[in-house]
């Protein structure tokens, strides 16, 4: 087809690609007619792979490769194409060569199946019963149907991985009434499931748009959705988000002049998601008219749950009503009758249980997911259908709600609504939230902090404080916070020390809660003429978490604290190209005396120690933000406590030396129950105090500390003698003190 050229030319290094996409010239290499062409798989520059079923009944797995790719599967002796193909690099081969699909070895060969039916079915008539193939996506799944007499089933050949989701969603389908298991077997990665009779009401099975029976199904999924039954397999926001971004991109291979809008409507597509909460439960996972059969007596069927999982129930809702209007879009549906069905699919629902918040949103983020259907099925005419599509997608986005949150962060909406919230919580206890949830904290694209109050089932109303991030959910540090407190970290303890409980969240929302404690910062207390027992206690807290232990902790090396300070370097090096070569000289200083610094045992580092991390409540002291715990050198917390204070001395009142009195009481504290090196405490100062010129750049605030103080690090760091100049006179002096009595965190 005409359409396909450019993109044919675009990838010679696939020369079997323009077969594929000619059904004629198919044909003309196969040597026999087509009965159906299944939907094409399309790697550009890797792969092009298309199912076929011949007019004799034979089916095929067709693969355009290239050159060498072509070659090795060659060697494997696997390819049954004709040498018409083999000279286009294009191989055939049978389901039964599908490796991914284990069941098809055995299963597909005429041979062999009888008794591969046998034994997964035992004696049931349907072991003796015929085969009948109906789709196959390679490296997918296959499905067939199973004839005995006057007995049918589903029988579904899958991956190993997904045949455990699969099976899973067919047993929750069975319990809701939906169908029921016959036979599955792990190994094989088969399903056998009950035969069920009726009509679909999918457009393109020409089945009546009955508004009646669209209600009726909007009810089924509502139902479906209400019944709080579970499953372990999860469909996150951050799923959603990397289908949208990967797809923009294959828009972009197949339409170079639509790749800029494809990944704008990509990125507004997940800011608009991250905008709106979800409404969290079982979901169906493809859900679509034509997986609604009508049976007799009109009862409402939902098929098809190989994709069930635990996910925003507005997608099943988006799904369905994106799937009609693209049947409206391209297959001439009248517009009429797509309106009637959507309306009636939601009223239906809507007579159950409430829409789910997302449902509209969640319909235009389908419909962009519906965009390279066009040209897997080689639909005429398919990039112009494409360009409609996207379109439709345009339009739905200028609807959407304002996006109100970082799209890098799309839980955050959902953590920011009061369910939502207590979903995050629910691994405390059961809480009801009291009021919306408030932002207090937001970095974004990295991470959030939520203020919320919970009442438990006595009536008790308790502060949280919820954590999540844009990476992997954090399990470490609830665990943290559990050891410590086990190690006597507690508000009921014998040390005047503690930590708050917390807990895990939900992996899909990326979150951890942990309970809101009392007190202001030890930084509020931080003032020339301020009382310097905090600081003192603050050492002594410092020196009693470097004497616990804490299992699985990672180990923090001299070398990461000097990557880490390099970086800082490079930044400021870039932001202040005119001082390059004073801070060539302070990377070279700054090596010399980290190199000098003695090896030593490690001890559990708070790694971020400063007083912002300390809440004074009367006489307690509570240590927060412990995600970063590390095995290392004690003097990399106790340098980067004192290196706060100089910064913020310098910051605040224009010299280092302002805090000089609470420094020194931070280290006899810390003194007290533990012992320090004063040479490698001042390096690991000044090194951490390096850090913070790109802190200065960051923070606009600082930006004008940063002069200052890049004066300041020129005068400490000597490359001549890095460990021999003169100490900072807070650093001059040092009380030990036996380091056998830091053993507890009563110090």
């Amino acid at each position: 087809m005409p359409q396909n050229d450019a993109l044919i030319a675009r990838d010679p290094g696939l020369p079997g690609l323009a077969l594929l996409l000619d059904r004629s010239a198919l044909e003309a290499g196969l040597g026999a007619p087509i009965a159906a062409l299944g939907s094409l798989r399309y790697k550009p520059g890797t792969s092009c792979t298309r199912a076929v079923r011949l007019a004799d009944g034979r089916h095929l797995w067709l693969k355009a490769l290239t050159r060498d790719r072509h070659g090795q599967v060659l060697a494997r002796g696997q390819d049954l194409a004709p040498q018409a193909l083999r000279d286009r690099h294009v191989v055939a081969q049978s389901p039964a060569a599908d490796r991914d699909i284990p069941g098809l070895k055995r299963l597909w060969p005429e041979q062999s199946r009888p008794a591969e039916l046998a034994r997964l079915l035992g004696d049931h008539p349907l072991s003796r019963g015929v085969l009948h193939p109906l789709s196959h996506r390679p490296t997918r799944r296959l499905v067939a149907r199973l004839d005995a007499g006057g007995t049918r089933a589903f029988l579904k050949a899958y991956t190993r991985k997904a045949h455990a989701q699969a099976l899973s969603g067919i047993l929750l389908a069975a319990t809701l009434g939906h169908g029921r298991v016959l036979a599955a077997c792990a190994e094989r990665g088969l399903i056998v499931s009950d035969w069920i009779d009726g009509r679909s009401l999918c457009p393109a099975d020409d089945a009546a748009l009955d508004p009646r029976a669209f209600r009726q199904a909007g009810a089924a999924l509502a139902t479906a959705h209400g019944a709080r039954l579970r499953t372990p397999f999860q469909a996150t926001r951050f799923d959603a988000v990397r289908r949208l971004r990967a797809l923009a991109k294959d828009i972009g291979r197949l339409l170079p002049e639509q790749r800029a809008r494809a990944s704008d409507l990509a990125e507004r597509l997940v800011a608009a998601l991250a905008s709106v909460p979800e409404q969290h439960g079982l979901i169906h996972g493809d859900f679509s008219a034509d997986q609604i059969l009508v049976g007799t007596e009109d009862t409402i069927t939902i098929i098809d749950w190989d994709r069930a999982a635990m996910g925003d129930q507005g997608s099943d809702l988006g799904s369905a009503l994106a799937r009609l209007e693209v049947q409206r879009l391209w297959h001439d549906l009248p517009e009429a009758a797509a309106k009637t069905a959507t309306e009636a699919l939601l009223a239906g629902y809507g007579d159950v249980r409430p829409l789910p918040a997302s449902w509209s949103v969640q319909e235009t983020a389908h419909l962009f997911l519906l965009l390279g259907e066009a040209f897997r099925h080689q639909l005429p005419d398919w990039p112009a259908r494409t360009c409609a599509l996207l379109d439709r997608v345009e339009a739905g986005l200028r609807t959407a709600p304002a996006p109100q949150v970082d799209p890098e962060l799309p839980q955050l909406a959902t953590l920011l609504d009061p369910q939502g919230a207590a979903q995050a919580l629910a691994a405390h206890q059961s809480l009801t939230v009291v009021a919306p949830p408030k932002l207090r904290r937001h970095k974004p694209g990295r991470r959030a902090l939520i203020d919320v109050t919970a009442r438990d089932a006595a009536g008790d109303a308790t502060d949280y404080l919820i954590k999540t991030r844009a990476k992997r959910a954090d399990h470490a540090t609830p665990a943290y916070h559990a050891a410590l407190r086990a190690a006597g970290f507690t508000e009921t303890g014998a040390g005047a020390f503690a930590v708050p409980e917390a807990w895990p969240g939900p992996p899909r929302l990326r979150a951890w809660s942990m309970r809101k404690v009392p007190g202001r910062t030890l930084t509020a207390c931080l003032h020339p003429k301020a009382p310097v027992a905090p600081f003192r206690q603050a050492g002594r807290a410092l020196a009693a978490l470097h004497a616990c232990h804490v299992e699985g902790v990672p180990r923090w090396t001299p070398e990461a604290e000097w990557d880490v300070l390099a970086r800082a370097l490079d930044h400021a090096a870039e932001a202040h190209p005119g001082d390059a070569e004073a801070l060539a000289g302070l990377r070279r200083a700054a090596r010399i005396a980290l190199d000098r610094v003695p090896k030593r045992p490690d001890v559990l580092l708070h790694r971020d120690f400063y007083p912002d991390q300390l809440l004074v409540e009367e006489s307690r002291l509570w240590m927060i933000d412990l995600d970063l715990l590390a095995m290392g050198d004690r003097h990399v917390d106790v340098g980067n406590f004192l290196a706060h204070l100089d910064e913020q001395g310098l910051r605040d009142h224009g010299a280092v030396q302002v805090f000089d009195d609470h420094a020194r009481a931070f280290l006899a504290g810390y003194q007290e129950a533990g012992t320090l090196d004063m040479a490698s405490v001042r390096v690991l100062r000044d090194v951490s105090l390096a850090r913070h010129l790109h802190i200065c750049d960051r923070i606009a605030i600082r930006k004008p500390c940063y002069p200052k103080l890049l004066v300041e690090l020129s005068r400490r760091f000597d490359p001549s003698d890095a460990m021999g100049r003169a100490p900072h006179p807070a650093c001059a002096t040092s009380v030990p003190q036996p380091e056998a009595a830091a053993r507890t965190p009563a110090g």
